[in-house]
């Protein structure tokens, strides 16, 4: 039975409770600029989205413009919604496939629907990103249609010598990989309340997903936000609100206009609100879910690679249910389920009973995430795979700066890999 070490607080409120491995840590700070932090998402297994060309694309020619997005402190949302206004079209035919850090420079590929009168602008530029036209695709970018990520990564004031990350890929070898918690960036890193906002949500408790998302505040926060989020809080008076907010607040204040147009109609505050986002609001109450059931097996001594019996494991391209548990095979995964309207949870499975009993604590039924009659984004449910392995390609440390890069497998967060690496409070790396 292995015995891990806590989290600190800050972390267990996003469901993640404990450190996989021993490892002492690194110490050190990342993020003090965009640049020491930089992603590029992988194509076709081979190239990085920043030297992605015509002659390099797959797909037979169509209607769907690609474009190579660097984008610089944004989330990708907002970079979206940049090139939809740019264009003169609407952000839902704005397509990508993965999401990227806000605090970075990031490279993505987006794709815009086009039609016969559309003008596909070569060179798009804002102080805050940039767009490159590649080529047209008969295909919209989907979610997870890239191979995965490419990360640079600058540390900060490490304590340790860069050649201690052995010891640290040592230990992670011995463990089978690392739990695939979804990272602090899923919740929000300065402001970790996405889970929160989704559980009011999928509740139909919409008055507290409008002061969640508008009226919690935390100490990362400028304090002209932090003094209109207080006051709504307080007084619940959208108008004043609205004057307090910073224009940089989007989605905050569409919440404040809608109330202001319709007082105290919370769910039609809420509704008004980009269908995209409120499905991160709710993905990601499903992926605290998710975050606390790793926890939980954590909890129970279980090492990464170690199935519970009932659980799904997924090795060469077959699918089978363990009857007995135990460790998996090296390139095998196990499913943990994503909860969803259509999940089906068997009491008679110990991996199930696990889930079931997280769900009981937050009042929360599978069915509940069916929002159809809402006319909102309903989640079927599905899995997630654990664990997996960081494959660091390069990394060398002069002055106490280490430079490290490394390719996750897509859907896999490189917070989580930071986390275990250097040992430090979030705020350091997130």
């Amino acid at each position: 039975m292995t015995r891990y070490v806590p989290s600190p607080e800050e972390e267990k409120n996003i469901g993640i409770d404990y450190y996989a491995t021993s490892f002492r840590g690194i110490g050190g700070r990342t993020r003090t600029t965009l640049s020491d932090f930089i992603v590029d998402e992988i194509y076709y297994n081979v190239y990085r989205a920043s030297s992605l060309r015509p002659e390099n694309l797959t797909c037979k020619p169509g209607k769907y413009a690609l474009y190579l997005v660097e984008k610089r402190g944004i989330t990708t949302y907002r970079a979206a919604l940049i090139l939809a206004r740019e264009l003169g079209v609407s952000p839902s035919i704005v397509s990508f496939s993965g999401l990227k850090d806000a605090r970075s420079i990031a490279y993505q590929i987006f794709s815009v629907k086009t039609s016969k009168n559309s003008i596909i602008k070569e060179r798009v530029l804002h102080p805050k990103c940039s767009f490159t036209f590649i080529g047209l695709c008969n295909k919209p970018l989907r979610r997870g249609f890239h191979s995965g990520n490419y990360f640079k990564i600058t540390i900060r004031d490490v304590e340790e010598p860069a050649t201690s990350i052995i010891e640290f890929l040592e230990e992670v070898e011995v463990l089978g990989g690392l739990p695939n918690f979804y990272g602090h960036q899923r919740f929000g890193t300065i402001r970790p309340i996405t889970h929160l906002v989704g559980k009011h949500i999928i509740a139909r408790n919409w008055e507290d997903a409008v002061v969640c998302l508008v009226g919690e505040h935390f100490p990362g926060e400028s304090s002209i936000v932090r003094e209109a989020r207080m006051y709504f809080k307080d007084t619940m008076d959208p108008k004043k609100t609205l004057s307090l907010m910073p224009r940089s607040m989007v989605y905050e204040r569409i919440v404040l206009r809608r109330l202001i147009k319709k007082p105290g109609k919370y769910r039609y505050a809420i509704k008004g609100l980009p269908t995209k986002m409120i499905k991160l609001f709710i993905e990601a109450f499903q992926s605290y879910i998710y975050n606390k059931t790793l926890s939980k097996r954590m909890g129970l001594g279980l090492r990464p690679d170690e199935a519970l019996p009932g659980d799904v494991v997924y090795m060469g391209n077959k699918y089978t249910r363990t009857d007995k548990g135990g460790k998996i095979g090296k390139n095998s995964k196990i499913l943990i389920p994503l909860i969803g309207y259509e999940t089906h949870l068997n009491k008679r499975s110990y991996s199930h009973e696990i889930i079931l009993s997280i769900l009981e604590e937050l009042n929360v039924k599978p069915e509940m995430f069916n929002l159809v009659d809402e006319g909102l984004p309903s989640l079927r449910g599905g899995f997630r795979a654990t664990p997996f392995t960081p494959l660091i390609k390069n990394f060398n440390e002069e002055n106490g700066t280490l430079v490290l890069e490394m390719f996750l497998e897509k859907g896999v967060y490189a917070t989580i890999v930071l986390r275990e690496l250097m040992k430090t409070a979030p705020w350091t790396f997130c």
